[in-house]
């Protein structure tokens, strides 16, 4: 906008200042209570004339005053905006003629300054039109030379309201996703649900800018919700209070599952106060796959205080508090499923025919996981690649907000797959294994890996002790997930710089296959858990690589299941050596 502005203003500048000291002189004459005499009329006055219908043509407000601050010409829209209909009615006054007093100085004051200085002035102001609506105006004014000699100001006034307007709708934007940002953290960081109810409620009633508001869940009484979250001076509402959920607005939204602005709840038959000056409110329900899990609640002692932008991102928070809560509630349900799991394995050591419960408990856990979780986690990578379609037209800043989000569904993409591979291994080892060469195997995975070892510019190598035949008994994809889990462990918990070394022996009886790297190396005190479930060791320098923690228990299982033996090593900050033993095929 300014750079067009800035343009249109050279254009005119040149056209100006190219004009002789007669033209000025013209100007000035056409104002003044008695005309000079031209000794060219027609020629000048056309020129003038064309020259005016060219300044009127402009889209923006125009005016040229002397160094008396006399207006000497002006364009229709500067006079239409101080409330001339002609303009020559307009010509010859100053700013104390056509504004008030205080205004006028005002705009003198900025005048003076630019013939006074020699430079350009620029100020961009609000304004309140006539029918009540707020306008933003940029001004731009410059000093007028002729022959070195600064003999006038020009000043340029243009109506910048939408570009104004689309600014802070952008920044207003930016700050939700900011916002929304605050909350998927709390709610990735932690499964503590009042933890993240608390934030969220503190973000909306400052973003909204409500005095009072509360968040409650679904309890297994339906005449009730739990109060988790509330602020605001509610006289007989606090956490762990219960609400009616079939009274009033709370309860007419709790039926129909739709959220509902009210802008004066005087209007609104169902209205039930719970604190007195409520004016207007938000009520949202919380819902996850289409079930109800809880409602959101906003109130304000101001008529129509909430907007539209208030009322969606009201929406944006209920899912993702609803997200929340559902996340806290399949941790309770996994911790009790956990409980019963170990229960059952307790008494299987005692009543073997205890052991299919136990195996049919952890396949359904798998299934729960399966569906629950890919289910709409197929539908958030769905929502992503749309927006990916509409990237160019996204702000720098929810790009890299998109980009996070694909991360982050790519991680639960690789939790879910780990999972499943579990439960896949005890499908297949009831399975017959076949002959393989191992050295092939490794061959294939050394191949894979290289190109991902170069990029962190790190040395990837392979040895073989001792030329012999590595045959041995086993499932190829299993071995190879092994393989492959070792491997990216070793590239992936090494800094750039370092080295991987493969290696292939053979005994008489077992043919052995080793990783060793010169990484971060693990502690002392965490080498025991290693290979448990969803188990990490975490140090300052591996706090910040992503994982499942179930990739070394794979490999356990896989290696179990071939009756071979683990080999592990490790000194912290030296390096690490994982690797197995499996019975050789003569």
């Amino acid at each position: 906008m300014l750079m067009e502005l800035s343009f249109v203003l050279a254009g005119i500048i040149i056209v100006l200042t190219g004009v002789s000291a007669w033209l000025w002189h013209r100007l000035r004459s056409l104002t003044a209570a008695h005309p000079v005499p031209d000794a060219q009329p027609h020629s000048d006055d056309s020129f003038i004339s064309a020259l005016r219908m060219a300044i009127d043509a402009l889209p923006d407000a125009m005016y040229l005053a002397d160094t008396n601050n006399r207006l000497l010409i002006a364009n229709q829209q500067y006079a239409q905006q101080l409330g001339f209909q002609n303009i020559d009615d307009l010509l010859g006054k100053t700013m104390r003629d056509v504004f008030p007093p205080e205004q006028a100085e005002a705009y003198l004051a900025e005048d003076q300054m630019v013939m006074k200085t020699g430079q350009p002035f620029r100020l961009e102001i609000p304004h309140e039109a006539a029918d009540g609506s707020h306008e933003w105006f940029h001004i731009l004014k410059v000093p007028i030379r002729q022959h070195d000699k600064i003999i006038g100001v020009m000043g340029m006034i243009r109506n910048i309201t939408e570009v104004r307007t689309s600014q802070e709708s952008l920044y207003a934007r930016i700050a939700q996703f900011r916002l929304l940002s605050h909350i998927d953290a709390d709610i990735n960081s932690t499964l503590d649900m009042r933890y993240v109810a608390n934030s969220a409620l503190d973000i909306l009633l400052r973003f909204s800018q409500a005095e009072a508001g509360f968040i409650a869940i679904v309890t297994d009484n339906s005449e009730e919700l739990r109060v988790v979250a509330t602020l605001g001076a509610y006289p007989n509402l606090q956490v762990n209070s219960l609400v009616k959920a079939h009274e009033g607005v709370l309860g007419r939204v709790l039926r129909t599952q739709k959220p509902e602005l009210i802008s004066d709840v005087a209007s609104d038959p169902d209205y039930t106060p719970m604190l007195r000056d409520t004016r207007a409110m938000i009520v949202m329900p919380m819902l996850s796959q289409d079930h109800l899990v809880g409602a959101i609640k906003l109130e304000t002692s101001r008529p129509h205080r909430f907007n539209d932008d208030v009322y969606q991102f009201a929406q944006l928070v209920a899912a993702r508090i609803a997200l929340a809560v559902e996340n806290a509630n399949l941790y309770t349900l996994v911790q009790h499923k956990l409980g019963e799991m170990e229960k059952l394995y307790h008494e299987t050591q005692a009543l073997f025919q205890e052991k299919s419960r136990l195996e049919q408990l952890k396949t359904d856990m798998i299934r729960i996981a399966s569906h629950d979780l890919k289910n709409p986690l197929s539908v958030i990578q769905g929502y992503i690649m749309i927006m990916r379609m509409e990237e160019a037209k996204l702000h720098e800043e929810v790009r890299g907000f998109l980009g996070e989000m694909e991360r982050s569904a790519a991680r639960m993409s690789k939790i879910l797959q780990d999972i499943l591979s579990l439960e896949k291994i005890d499908q297949r080892a009831r399975g017959e294994f076949r002959v393989l060469n191992l050295e092939s195997i490794v061959n294939n995975l050394y191949a894979e890996f290289l190109p991902q070892a170069q990029l962190r510019n790190q040395t990837l190598e392979l040895q073989r002790k001792t030329p012999a035949s590595y045959t041995i008994e086993g499932d190829e994809a299993q071995l190879y997930e092994a393989l492959a889990n070792l491997v990216s462990n070793a590239i992936k918990y090494t800094p750039e710089g370092g080295q991987v070394t493969l290696s292939l022996d053979r005994s008489d009886q077992h043919v052995v296959f080793k990783v060793r790297d010169t990484g971060y190396g693990i502690p002392d005190d965490m080498q025991k858990r290693l290979f448990e479930p969803f188990y990490r060791a975490k140090t300052d320098e591996t706090i910040d690589i992503e994982g499942t923690g179930l990739g070394l228990h794979l490999v356990k299982n896989i290696v179990e299941r071939h009756t071979g033996v683990l080999i592990f090593e490790s000194t912290y900050g030296k390096g690490s050596l994982f690797g197995f033993s499996l019975p050789a095929k003569s």
